[in-house]
């Protein structure tokens, strides 16, 4: 039997996978190490220093120093387990309507980063953000020099209708380092008891993701 055809939103991000030679949205990019600290358990993690794998990408993918959705996504190691959870933060608005959406950034140390849906954790959804508080200062490129530093930011939490509170910090090393092709996907690796929702956008970013990897020949997740 032959493949069965995409669905038109998997089609749509395979094509444009394939024109690309990368990934759909969120091409390039540079990836650093980092370590999260969380002070308090609504960050969805347990509580304590967690080693992360960050990569800093622009989601249509300008060039230079053109503005851009800037995004943060986070590979962060589960304590004293093979397992990992990706999270994933665009340049965004933080009230109540505007954390859903993506806003463009001239810099890195400029905008918020949000999570734009919120994660489904029983009863009441929640919202992640990252706030720069230290250090990136750099303009909108995906691909940063490699100087030595730090660049700190406040991973903050909200539900539905409560006001944004500190749960942690993330702090990034500015020294590049190699990946290998790694690929963050939040749908299928998130901490146990949070799911990224709603449900229907998130079968429609399940199928984007598909065909994304469809599209560039990966078989990763």
């Amino acid at each position: 039997m032959g493949s069965q055809p995409l669905l038109p939103v998997e089609a749509f991000f395979a094509v444009l996978a394939k024109l690309r030679h990368s990934r759909a949205v969120h091409p390039g990019g540079t990836a650093f190490a980092a370590r999260l600290t969380i002070t308090d358990p609504a960050a969805l993690l347990p509580v304590g220093t967690h080693e992360v794998v960050a990569r800093l990408t622009k989601g249509a993918g300008t060039p230079g120093t053109l503005p851009d959705v800037l995004g943060i996504a986070l590979r962060v190691q589960a304590p004293e387990s093979p397992d990992y959870w990706d999270f994933l933060f665009s340049s965004s608005g933080h009230g109540r309507w505007t954390r859903w959406l993506p806003v463009p950034a001239l810099r890195w140390g400029a905008a918020r980063y949000t999570t734009l849906a919120p994660y489904e954790t029983g009863n009441s959804p929640t919202w992640l953000m990252l706030t720069p508080t230290d250090g990136a200062d750099a303009p909108a490129t995906a691909d940063l020099p490699g100087e030595p530093g730090e660049w700190v930011f406040d991973l903050s939490a909200t539900g539905r209708r409560t006001a944004w509170h500190r749960v942690g910090r993330l702090y990034l090393s500015t020294d590049p380092i190699a990946t290998d092709g790694l690929v963050y996907d939040p749908i299928l690796n998130h901490p146990a008891g949070a799911v990224p929702g709603p449900a229907w956008l998130r079968k429609v970013r399940e199928a984007a993701y598909r065909g994304s990897r469809a599209g560039r020949g990966s078989a990763k997740p």
